[in-house]
């Protein structure tokens, strides 16, 4: 494989290509590769083919946003949390299970969805949801799996696409992750429904989103609102939640992304204020928001930079000559 680097926008064409025939692979054609990323098949047979040249920075840009490309990225390490929801991931797809992951931002609910789903590169979907009404939804949804979701079909339509793609690899026990899945509108969850009626026992799924999602649905099924008590009734009304990094995880993480100072991850730990947690019987202190956490450690990343520049910079002054 020709290695080369677009200059002009940082973009490593390696890498993206790599994305792109990974979701090859899991879509199973370029035509849904281009759905997904809204450019044409030809680009994507360009990108293949390794004709690179032949693809304007646009282009790569749309792929590159469409696949979740990233500059300079962070490395993910395994922590009590993504050990949690990777298990959490692996028992819905294993056993067609519909659960539900809610649990305050920062608690690496995306970072750990993200990490399983380019690990599984066939059969696992990931969707991070927006404030979508109920056709853009769908409409997100059906892209995100490589379907032509052109103007001429409406929502109905598209979302019986989507059941008709999963249901056609029941056998292989496919997985949609949804996160943040309470910013939708509510007619937007409703459609969780039918996309359940159509797919029970065929295709797991997992919710997530922040300690809200609890709150949003059992309000909703207090209240007696219609469709509510349906949807937590499909999710087993059970909901999971996640407790934090431990310290021997916070220190695996900086060490992780190249911070061994003993001190400076001991500032970090102090600095994210870790609190005391109950988890079955046993009380631990963790650091809740891993957020907070990856800017502590990127920031004195910067500092050691900074003090190696000033080393490296510094030059011995000249000896004064008298004479």
């Amino acid at each position: 494989m020709q290695t080369h680097f677009n200059h002009y926008n940082s973009m490593n064409y390696v890498e993206i290509a790599e994305l792109v025939s990974r979701e090859y692979f899991k879509l199973g054609t370029h035509a849904q590769v281009a759905n997904k990323c809204q450019v044409s098949v030809a680009t994507i047979n360009q990108i293949h083919n390794e004709r690179w040249n032949k693809v304007g920075d646009n282009m790569w840009r749309k792929v590159a946003a469409a696949l979740d490309w990233r500059p300079n990225g962070w490395n993910i390490v395994e922590t009590g949390n993504t050990k949690l929801l990777h298990k959490v991931f692996d028992d819905s797809k294993k056993m067609s299970l519909w659960m539900a992951v809610s649990s305050p931002a920062g608690s690496s609910k995306t970072t750990s969805a993200k990490s399983y789903s380019s690990m599984h590169s066939q059969h696992v979907y990931y969707l991070e949801c927006e404030r979508w009404h109920k056709s853009t939804f769908v409409r997100m949804l059906g892209r995100s799996i490589g379907l032509n979701v052109t103007s001429h079909k409406d929502a109905d339509q598209v979302l019986f696409e989507i059941i008709k793609f999963f249901a056609k690899s029941a056998d292989e026990r496919p997985l949609l992750i949804l996160d943040q899945v309470d910013k939708l509108h509510e007619a937007a969850m409703g459609l969780l429904i039918p996309i359940f009626n159509g797919l029970e026992d065929k295709m797991g799924c997992v919710i997530m989103g922040v300690g809200h999602l609890q709150k949003l649905i059992q309000n909703n099924v207090r209240k007696q609102n219609m469709g509510w008590d349906e949807i937590e009734s499909r999710f087993g009304r059970t909901y999971i939640g996640t407790y934090g990094a431990i310290r021997q995880d916070v220190t695996r993480i900086a060490k992780g992304n190249g911070l061994n100072n003993k001190d400076m991850i001991e500032g970090i730990w102090k600095e994210c204020q870790p609190e005391t947690v109950v988890v079955g019987t046993q009380k631990i202190t963790v650091v809740k928001d891993m957020r907070r956490l990856k800017r502590c450690i990127q920031n004195r990343l910067l500092v050691l930079g900074d003090m190696q520049g000033d080393i490296s910079n510094k030059k011995e002054k000249p000896v004064p000559v008298f004479t």
